[in-house]
């Protein structure tokens, strides 16, 4: 190989130097600069390497260099001398073509260095040169060629001299901006502004409709020539479009745009609803479910991530904004009245777009119960069939962190249970971004029960060697990383993520890494203006009132700085009166007249759902799980078919607070956990802070009503992630006989 790259090299300086036509041949001197001009740029193009050889090595590919190095050497000069040996050209065309080579040679170098137009497409562009050469010479059109050419090819062709004032040139310019349009998607649009009456631009907004109908109805509300065109297209999809952008409230139509087209909704259904929160909301999600039909079965949707939006910001003003505001009425009727109108599918809702902002309160008081004392049959497969299993891993995932998974598969048949956990882990390489796969990972850390957790591993495991197996190398990145990550959580395993994985560490933070240039570590803390935030506050500051630390005030900022050791500078607002502060003061405790439903979303009939559930969880699942997981399972069974008896438990929502050192943090969460077969020898007890800091314990008792002996108990208080800055609380606690009730203190 390297003897042949050796003659190569001197085949290509031979070739340099003799292959051009030189200044002693019966060339006219009136033609011999443009020849001279073409040795120029030949020389030019070997010399993009950096290296004034004769030798083109900018790939990495060796093959390909020699064939880009023959192209520029040979090829070229094969067009040159045949232009001049062509005696059926006089000489102004043999110097247009000679014009045209050197500019096809100069636009190539011009894209290469922009990155616009590969390296290897020389070869095929010359070729192309030489095609259209004949048809040129003719006095015909080169338009079949450059409709069969790459957009690159085309542009540079027409670009030049040769063929600028080809008979066809109209259309052939029509057809490259085609194919730029094609290619530069993004830029198709800004193109038809400035040539909007282009002869295929009805076709082209048609096919950008479908392809990005937001930026299409963008375009559509400007105040220009395109935009009337756009409005006046014939195209059904396009015309629906351009109308809502002509419309005041085209924004709140838009996320209906897939339902209107298929005639299943009208302008007016959804304008008559647009002024009341309760009946919009209610459309959105009945709108969402058909949406999620429509993508189970690989229908196209348009507007389903304007849909999405649309869903999070009503759900979150005024509903969940309400409920978390009033987080300090202790009576629920008052709180959550807000939700009354509600069916369990909008609740469903509710919970999935507004799982970053809902208090844990909200969720576990309001919202999750809610769901199923609407429902005449409250089975959670029930629930999910009827919304499509739209957005089902997040749910689950939420379900977890509130500590509700465990009742939430207790409403589902044993098998559905497997089947939905199974189907949770699978396909986490199949989406565009890695939500779902750090759902799987949130989840994971919050689950308890060991059985779920080790259905969770055993399917990440299943999957990883079935990614190894296929060579999917996104697929075996995901569930390896998972694999490691889970396993890490079991302390006999021994696995230093931080090693496998090589990335910082995941358990802790080291100083370095929180030091900016200077080494000084800023921190940014902030407080709400409630209660429990002024309470925080107060106690935040009272942490920092010695030597080690000095503090300047501001009306509405206080500065906290370290005066020993590493720097470190606090930024904490005060919490000011949240009446006067909020946003949405005046829709907290704001009347509300019950407005009678729209309709509730489309749901199954539920005694229908409980004689064939098993069979359409198959169905709607399939594309998450394989056939084999389709039969009899023994996992959940155990599980699930122990009686109360067996196993005493209960979720307790209470208004009790934890404290540290004075800080009071409103806790919104206990688990009961007492296993019977042991004489309730120990509880775990879950607290849940909707605020940060770092408790101790509870500061009130809180009593439990259960049935059963309590000796030696000891209460352990663990995290539940909600919303905002929620801990990991760890504490002793004994229970106390007290008659009828069991009462657990610090």
């Amino acid at each position: 190989m390297k003897k042949n790259f050796i003659i190569f090299l001197l085949l290509a300086s031979f070739f340099t130097v003799h292959a051009q036509p030189s200044s002693d041949t019966n060339i006219p001197l009136s033609r011999l600069y443009f020849h001279e001009t073409i040795d120029a740029t030949q020389k030019k193009l070997l010399a993009l390497d950096g290296k004034a050889d004769s030798l083109f090595t900018l790939t990495v590919n060796e093959d390909l260099n020699k064939k880009i190095t023959k192209t520029i050497i040979e090829d070229v000069d094969k067009i040159a001398n045949n232009i001049e040996a062509d005696s059926t050209l006089d000489n102004n065309n043999k110097i247009k073509f000679l014009r045209g080579l050197n500019e096809t040679l100069l636009r190539f170098s011009s894209g290469s260095r922009t990155d616009s137009v590969k390296y290897s497409l020389l070869p095929d562009l010359l070729k192309a040169y030489s095609e259209c050469m004949g048809p040129e010479k003719e006095g015909e059109s080169i338009e079949n060629y450059i409709y069969t050419y790459p957009y690159e090819i085309g542009d540079i062709l027409l670009g030049t001299i040769a063929f600028n004032s080809n008979v066809g040139i109209e259309n052939c310019t029509n057809l490259v901006l085609l194919k730029y349009c094609d290619k530069y998607r993004d830029k198709a649009l800004p193109l038809l502004v400035q040539k909007p009456n282009l002869p295929f631009r009805d076709s082209l907004i048609a096919k950008i409709a479908r392809r990005d109908p937001e930026t299409l109805y963008n375009y559509a509300a400007a105040p220009n020539l395109l935009a009337s065109k756009i409005r006046n297209n014939p195209d059904s999809l396009v015309n629906i479009i351009g109308r809502m952008a002509q419309t005041k409230s085209g924004r709140q139509l838009f996320p209906f745009l897939d339902n209107i087209y298929r005639g299943k909704m009208s302008f007016e259904e959804v304008t008559s609803a647009m002024d009341d929160d309760v009946k919009y909301y209610k459309l959105l999600v009945r709108t969402a479910i058909d949406y999620a039909e429509l993508a189970r079965l690989k229908d196209t949707l348009y507007s389903a991530q304007s849909l999405r939006g649309r869903i999070e910001k009503k759900a979150a003003d005024p509903f969940i904004n309400t409920i978390n505001g009033l987080h300090d009425v202790n009576d629920e009727r008052v709180r959550f009245k807000i939700l009354d109108p509600f069916t369990p599918e909008e609740l469903y809702y509710m919970a999935i777009y507004g799982e970053e902002i809902i208090y844990t309160s909200s969720y576990v008081k309001g919202v999750y119960p809610r769901i199923w004392q609407r429902m005449k049959n409250p089975k959670s497969d029930s629930l999910l069939m009827s919304v499509r299993f739209d957005h089902f891993k997040k749910w689950i995932k939420i379900a977890s962190n509130y500590n509700t998974l465990d009742d939430f598969l207790k409403r589902m048949e044993n098998n559905n249970a497997q089947l939905l956990m199974k189907a949770f882990v699978n396909g986490l390489d199949k989406t565009e971004n890695l939500e779902d796969a750090v759902d799987v990972a949130n989840s994971y850390a919050s689950i308890t029960d060991i059985n779920v957790r080790n259905l969770i591993l055993n399917q990440v495991q299943w999957n990883l060697q079935k990614a190894q197996q296929s060579s999917n190398e996104r697929a075996t990145d995901i569930y390896s990383i998972l694999n490691t990550l889970f396993l890490s959580m079991d302390s006999s395993n021994n696995i230093n993520v931080s090693e496998q994985l090589n990335i910082p560490p995941v358990y802790f933070m080291p100083n370095k890494s929180l030091q900016n240039d200077q080494g000084k570590i800023i921190v940014q803390q902030f407080f709400y203006g409630d209660k429990d935030g002024k309470t925080v506050f107060n106690s935040f500051i009272s942490n920092f009132s010695n030597a080690n630390w000095k503090i300047t005030s501001s009306p509405e900022w206080v500065v906290v700085s370290s005066t020993k050791g590493t720097p470190v500078i606090i930024y904490a607002n005060k919490p000011l009166d949240e009446t006067q502060n909020l946003a949405y003061r005046d829709r907290v405790g704001r009347s509300r007249e019950q407005v009678a439903a729209l309709g509730a979303a489309p749901r199954f009939d539920e005694a229908g759902l409980f004689q064939a559930r098993e069979d359409q969880f198959q169905e709607l699942l399939r594309d998450v799980l394989s056939l084999s997981y389709i039969g009899d399972s023994d996992w959940f069974r155990p599980r699930m078919s122990r009686q109360v008896e067996d196993r005493l438990q209960g979720v307790l929502a209470l208004d009790g607070h934890i404290h540290n050192d004075g800080m009071r943090i409103a806790l919104s969460l206990l688990e009961i956990v007492a296993p019977a077969s042991n004489k309730l020898n120990h509880f775990d007890i879950c607290a849940i802070a909707d605020r940060g800091g770092i408790p101790l314990g509870l500061a009130d008792d809180f009593t439990v009503k259960l049935d059963g002996d309590a000796s030696g108990v000891h209460p352990q208080v663990r995290e539940q992630p909600g919303y905002r800055q929620s801990r990991r609380y760890r504490r002793r606690f004994t229970v106390e006989d007290d008659g009828d009730e069991w009462r657990c203190v610090v």
